[in-house]
């Protein structure tokens, strides 16, 4: 047999004698490393796939791979309880700013820890650099969820206890009577102190804050509490009383229209009168009163705004 090898069209044409022995020969050669080739080929794939099918098991039988499964819900679970009580902390603090809560207010409960109106405690910091968690076998990835959890958890207890003590002190500041008792179509026409009586123009003195406003306007109660009196008071004429707890009481006198009832709980901000000019009254307004343990104070310490004004 002959074999022709052209090395190129401008290269010397070169022929090559075979036998048949020798063709052979190649042939078997070529065969063995095929087949060698293929062999090992399928002696690979047969021990990836085992190693493949080995971890497959080993991931099906984990005690625990519904174990982990569960750990990802508890930890979503978390996070959504915590971003709840987050958005709790969030609108109770909207409150707070909203309110603008007068000093003499806070330095009546020397007890007050409000974190919106206070700076925050040293022992709330903490730092470090951040250095992301390494994964080496299952046994670390369980680790880590635990970490997670616990973490969570904590933040969790921690944000009960903000929760609870936000709270409180946001039902305590709206027992206290700082809102207005008008808001439209009202003014300030005579401070509480010392003043001219205006029906008989002698020193007396004036036990409230006097708001002129149309026979009609809506009073509103100046914090939470019980309706502890509404109806008719002497002087004071149509009048509601609410207690607030610790000796801390409102009055709304000259009203023409009385809209709660006694032994009601009203809320801040509530509606609970008109004015008129019932009882000892020159004309349409509302006498306010603030009295602590049966003594009267001086309503503009109360009212966010008003103490520099007047």
């Amino acid at each position: 047999m002959q074999i022709i090898f052209i090395d190129g069209p401008v290269r010397q044409i070169r022929t090559l004698h075979v036998g048949y022995r020798s063709l052979f020969l190649i042939i078997c050669l070529i065969f063995i490393l095929i087949w060698g080739g293929l062999f090992f080929a399928h002696i690979y794939e047969n021990n990836r796939q085992a190693e493949l099918a080995n971890i497959d098991f080993n991931a099906d039988n984990l005690p625990d791979k519904e174990h982990y499964l569960n750990y990802v819900k508890k930890i979503q679970a978390q996070f959504a309880e915590n971003k709840k009580k987050l958005k709790a902390l969030e609108d109770i603090n909207k409150k707070l700013l909203q309110l603008n809560v007068p000093q003499y207010v806070l330095d009546t409960n020397p007890t007050m820890k409000n974190k919106v109106l206070h700076e925050r405690m040293a022992t709330d910091a903490s730092g470090g650099p951040f250095i992301p968690p390494t994964i080496g076998s299952l046994a670390d990835l369980k680790n880590i969820f635990e970490l997670y959890s616990a973490v969570l958890e904590s933040s969790n207890q921690h944000l009960n206890e903000k929760l609870h003590s936000w709270s409180d002190e946001m039902n305590w500041i709206e027992r206290q009577p700082i809102a207005y008792p008008i808001k439209e179509s009202g003014h300030l026409s005579s401070g509480y102190g010392m003043r001219m009586d205006p029906f008989n123009n002698a020193p007396s003195l004036h036990t409230g804050l006097d708001f002129a406003a149309p026979i009609g306007t809506i009073i509103y109660a100046t914090a939470g509490g019980i309706v502890v009196q509404a109806g008719w008071n002497g002087f004071y004429g149509l009048s509601v009383e609410v207690a607030h707890g610790n000796g801390l009481k409102t009055r709304y006198a000259h009203t023409s229209k009385i809209l709660v009832t006694p032994g009601a709980r009203v809320l801040q901000n509530q509606p609970i009168a008109q004015v008129g000019t019932t009882g000892r009254s020159t004309g349409p307004h509302l006498h306010y009163e603030i009295l602590q343990g049966n003594q009267f104070t001086n309503p503009l310490v109360m009212l966010p705004g008003m103490q520099s004004s007047h």
